[in-house]
């Protein structure tokens, strides 16, 4: 049986605001660096056989205790990065409206392949996620594997996992440091069976 667990980071020095962070590089933050030691001792009462990460440090840096605890190596995918906002970062809806009017009308026109400038569309993040997770499935046939990754990457896994249209992960909220397991039946049919597990 193959079981795919995703977590997401854990949570940042970033104040919890509306704002895009994306590809900005934040290292965890306190109370980040603790559920990423919680989490460690969550895994350490189960068997993994791979760990993937975003090769952000947030997510890293959250993948990194487990994989000391079990002993084992964690492998980097650039294709479970965040969304580059590129010009976006680090701004809220209400700012790119007032700075960026026209960006913002042509984004509101079609979400999903417009390129923001510098950045990159939901299309193309959705597309490397889903090379990610096909090579992660033709990797492995069964066994535990862990993914720590961010949220919108968590969103589009499980709207491809599920067979959902593109904006089916719009349905997922992933808590920081969250357990989300998908078990796939002796069929190939995904099932999740916990969702923001602590």
């Amino acid at each position: 049986m193959l079981e795919l667990i995703l977590v997401r980071h854990g949570e940042t020095n970033h104040p919890v605001t509306n704002q895009y962070i994306g590809v900005t590089n934040e290292a965890l933050g306190e109370r980040g660096k603790k559920q990423a030691l919680s989490l460690a001792r969550t895994f350490a009462r189960e068997k993994l056989d791979a760990i993937y990460t975003s090769p952000l440090d947030r997510a890293k840096d959250t993948a990194e205790p487990i994989a000391n605890s079990l002993r084992m190596d964690m492998e980097i995918l650039t294709s479970l990065c965040d969304r580059n906002y590129g010009i976006w970062e680090g701004k809220s809806p209400e700012e790119i409206r007032d700075k960026f009017p026209e960006e913002n009308e042509q984004w509101y026109q079609n979400w999903f392949e417009y390129e923001i400038p510098q950045g990159e569309s939901a299309k193309q993040v959705y597309e490397r996620n889903v090379e990610a997770i096909q090579k992660i499935l033709e990797k492995h046939e069964s066994g535990k594997i862990l993914i720590v990754t961010h949220q919108v990457c968590i969103r589009n896994i499980l709207s491809i996992l599920f067979e959902m249209s593109v904006d089916g992960g719009w349905h997922f909220q992933a808590n920081h440091a969250g357990i989300c397991r998908v078990r796939f039946d002796e069929f190939g049919c995904a099932m999740m069976t916990s969702f923001n597990e602590i």
